[in-house]
């Protein structure tokens, strides 16, 4: 599943290798269905300076990554963009339809309204045979303010507080909820093992 693609994964903040090598370690390397299959390449593009330091939102980026790779474990590359949090969505969005490095685009973050220059770059990307998807309603650690044209809801991580933002129709952008797959009992598993929260560490 996945062989031979490249993912690319919209992220804020960090992530710790170890966890993410411990994951493939633990459910996929072990499981005898995916014998032979080499962990996929991560490869940190660099945004605005990029992430130096992964903070309290490194267990959804490495979440994101372990959900591609239970999916999709056969995937070669995954591309994992990375501003500092926060910073303007388009910077990120025009830097992963510019590099046009992979066909399947993902991110979970939310926060924010629709944005007129992010759907254009959405329009860039759909042109260029890019599928960007995000959650139906996902849930973050941080405001900031995002471009996506559906109902987000997200918490304040100075306050346990959450918003609703307004909802608009986009055909470009698939929202993900609930979606049925076909994807063998060793996968589901796979995908059911991701585990989070994660305790914090002091270095990467």
């Amino acid at each position: 599943m996945g062989a031979g693609q490249s993912v690319g994964l919209l992220q804020f903040d960090g992530y710790y290798s170890s966890d993410v090598q411990g994951y493939w370690n633990s459910y996929i390397h072990t499981n005898p269905l995916y014998s032979g299959l080499t962990m996929p390449t991560l490869t940190i593009v660099a945004v605005d300076g990029g992430v130096t330091t992964s903070g309290s939102g490194n267990s959804e980026v490495c979440l994101d990554i372990e959900m591609v790779m239970s999916m999709a474990p056969g995937v070669s590359t995954i591309y994992v963009y990375e501003a500092p949090n926060p910073s303007p969505w388009v910077d990120l969005l025009s830097k992963m339809a510019n590099d046009n490095l992979a066909k399947q685009l993902s991110c979970s973050w939310g926060g924010g309204s629709p944005d007129a220059a992010a759907e254009v770059i959405f329009q860039q990307m759909a042109t260029q045979g890019s599928r960007f998807s995000t959650p139906q309603e996902i849930r973050t650690r941080s405001p900031v303010r995002s471009p996506f044209p559906r109902k987000v809801r997200t918490s304040h991580k100075s306050a346990a507080r959450r918003r609703r933002l307004p909802v608009r129709a986009d055909p470009i952008v698939p929202k993900l909820s609930g979606t049925a797959t076909t994807a063998s009992a060793a996968a589901a598993e796979s995908a059911r093992r991701i585990r989070s929260p994660r305790g914090s560490r002091a270095s990467a």
